[in-house]
């Protein structure tokens, strides 16, 4: 039995098939980007709809049901009813789903440069619907199958400026989605990509919020330094930037309180 966990902090959800109730004709089953028709029977949540038939694109929708969805229908095969578990919001529960029938899709490795970009620039779109929406998890999940393919070696067949754009782009969303997370590490790992990546350099405008958002993650791990260097980077690009003033202004009190705990334990370290 398989373990499907998403990889954003914030989230504590698990999703297990339980059994097969009924066995589907075929043993084939549905690729990311299929066309499904499936029905949901039972469900003790109240994220499904109840005995209605849908069709849809999987990996296509925004939404906490739809991810559980798209997770149970790739391991089902067509005419397949199944019982799945799932943890939401720290409650655990059950769905019971059937995959009516699917049309394949065309693999992603076998799809010409031209296919992928669109398919990229398809999810990085359900990206931002879902971060509009405060889904910053799903958001980051969609931004994040979006860069898988614009930095695969077969989507390279664009032209090489408007493809870094597009790479730095959805890095820059992802950054933010972390950072809305409080995952200071996954900021300074997208953050670190772009500013070090020569071939594709940034804009002024992007280089100025990807600094920022590099500061802030500075700043929530303690490094105070890191921190003022990447702040300074900003104001030499945009002065009066306000969010970076304000993050100025934490870090001057996190660096007073952190300078107080440090004295107050070499006094306790040398007290006699």
């Amino acid at each position: 039995k398989q373990w499907y966990q998403r990889r954003v902090r914030g989230s504590d959800r698990m999703i297990k098939k339980i059994r097969v109730e009924t066995k589907g004709p075929e043993f084939l089953r549905p690729n990311p980007f299929s066309t499904v028709t499936f029905l949901v029977k039972h469900s003790t949540s109240s994220l499904f709809t109840l005995n209605q038939e849908t069709t849809y694109r999987l990996s296509h929708k925004c939404g906490e049901s739809w991810y559980i969805t798209d997770i149970c229908l790739l391991q089902m095969c067509a005419g397949e009813t199944a019982l799945f578990g799932f943890q939401h919001q720290k409650e655990s529960h059950t769905v019971t789903l059937t995959l009516s029938s699917f049309e394949d899709a065309k693999p992603v490795w076998e799809m010409d440069a031209s296919e992928q970009h669109s398919i990229a620039m398809e999810l990085k779109a359900l990206g931002t619907e879902c971060f509009r929406e405060g889904k910053y998890p799903l958001a980051a999940e969609k931004y994040g199958s979006a860069l898988k393919i614009l930095i695969s070696d077969s989507c390279r067949g664009q032209p090489q400026d408007t493809h870094g754009g597009k790479i730095n782009s959805v890095r820059s969303n992802m950054a933010l989605c972390f950072l809305k997370l409080g995952n200071p590490e996954g900021v300074l790992h997208h953050c670190n990509k772009m500013l070090a990546d020569e071939k594709y350099p940034l804009e002024e405008k992007l280089r100025v919020k990807v600094l920022y958002r590099r500061a802030w993650a500075w700043c929530e791990v303690n490094e105070f330094e890191k921190c003022q260097s990447d702040l300074e980077g900003v104001f030499q690009l945009e002065k009066g930037n306000v969010e970076a003033l304000k993050l100025k202004g934490v870090l001057e009190s996190r660096i007073k309180e952190n300078n107080r705990h440090m004295s107050t334990r070499l006094k306790n370290l040398f007290k006699w």
